[in-house]
């Protein structure tokens, strides 16, 4: 599904993996689960990334009782806006990853300190 026939296709496709997921983890208590959302870090432009919009609605929806997701990628730091406006089901986590494994550059704390406020500044994203 890299890159996807149609975004249409790629969500049915996504749809059934949250769904097979979800039936893999029936009876682990979701406190004990945390779902990593990540777009590689295989070197290449990520041109064909999906939106993290266009399918937060999906992620959600797996039994977790939190969702780490990939925020310090340069093709998706932006993304940290979707939380204004999208709020996690009750009980669940946020927990963004505010440092990039995608570069040899040591991240400046502030800059480090900066991406965590974003996620701090939206009301939703806080449990």
């Amino acid at each position: 599904m890299v890159p996807p026939g149609t975004f249409e296709e790629y969500r049915r496709w996504l749809a059934k993996f949250v769904e097979s997921l979800n039936h893999a983890l029936e009876g682990i208590p979701e406190d004990r689960v945390r779902y990593h959302v990540c777009w590689g870090s295989w070197p290449g432009p990520h041109v064909s990334d999906v939106p993290l919009r266009d399918i937060v609605d999906l992620i959600l929806k797996v039994k977790a009782g939190a969702y780490v997701i990939e925020s310090a990628n340069p093709r998706h730091e932006h993304e940290w806006q979707v939380w204004k406006n999208v709020k996690l089901p009750d009980g669940k986590v946020l927990i963004p990853g505010v440092i990039s494994h995608a570069t040899n550059v040591v991240e400046h704390p502030e800059l480090i300190a900066e991406r965590t406020l974003r996620f701090a500044t939206c009301s939703d994203a806080r449990t």
